[in-house]
């Protein structure tokens, strides 16, 4: 996981501005939750694997409440390890088969228990805090907070495609479990 403090330090460094004369720590530890607000709306609209967490959710009389209320859901499985599909409009839940609703920060599905996997929202960061991002992507994240920071937009937008980039290439490289008896 990268430290913020280390993000900061090599936006420093790209920005040359190593004697903090224009951009202080905090001004660039605000850019850098700035850029991590994008960051999890980019992995959110690309449906990325990064900022996914997952638990598993016990239902008793057919609902739950969820970890994180109002949280992006990415895929809810069965027990079986088979996809809950979800429906648009609430139904019995004897009518449901294989699905799930959800409203007020509440699941509501005919299955006793699922796999929940949503994108966890960060929490702003401070000096010497811990990212959910992986360390290879230090010196991007290092471009993105300072191209952030200096307003060069166009930059930016660059930087935000080498970021889904790199994130869906780490996808591909992963080898699919193959063993169809789980």
């Amino acid at each position: 996981m990268i430290k913020v403090t280390d993000v900061v330090n090599r936006a420093k460094l790209l920005l040359n501005d190593a004697e903090e004369i224009r951009y202080s720590k905090n001004i660039l530890v605000s850019h850098y939750n700035m850029v991590q607000d994008d960051l999890f709306n980019e992995a959110v609209g690309n449906k990325l694997d990064i900022f996914k967490e997952t638990r598993e959710l016990t239902l008793s009389d057919h609902s739950v409440a969820l970890p994180e209320g109002d949280a992006p859901v990415a895929e809810i499985r069965n027990a079986y390890g088979q996809r809950v599909t979800p429906v648009s409009t609430y139904t019995d839940t004897s009518s449901m088969r294989n699905n799930y609703y959800i409203a007020d920060g509440y699941l509501y599905s005919d299955k006793p228990s699922v796999t929940f996997t949503y994108y966890k929202k960060p929490t702003e960061k401070e000096m010497g805090s811990l990212t959910a991002l992986p360390d290879r992507l230090l010196n991007l994240v290092a471009r993105l907070v300072s191209s952030h920071a200096s307003m060069q937009y166009d930059v930016y937008r660059r930087e935000l495609i080498f970021f889904k980039r790199d994130i869906n290439a780490s996808r591909i490289t992963r080898f699919p479990d193959t063993n169809p008896f789980k």
